[in-house]
């Protein structure tokens, strides 16, 4: 009997959409901080983002994912005012 080429977990649809966001949303930030003029804020600032990113991915509940998601794109929103006005 051959093995089947499916992994044994694949994402559903739904898991893969959000993953996506996820990442958008990681690689808005790091776009965001290229604009930032202060090396040294920036260096904190990316240390922060890559931790947060970190701390949380264990998470697999989506509604707990999609929270988070609201509460990363408020920070993000936050962060590229605060670089706008740094500029």
């Amino acid at each position: 009997m051959a093995a089947s080429r499916i992994p044994p977990k694949v994402m559903s649809l739904k898991q893969f959409m959000v993953r996506q966001q996820v990442i958008s949303l990681y690689r808005d930030v790091f776009r965001a901080l290229r604009a930032m003029p202060d090396d040294a804020q920036k260096k904190e600032v990316k240390a922060w983002a890559k931790e947060e990113f970190r701390r949380n991915q264990h998470h697999t509940d989506e509604m707990v994912i999609k929270m988070m998601l609201t509460q990363g794109k408020q920070s993000l929103r936050e962060l590229q005012k605060t670089v706008n006005m740094a500029r």
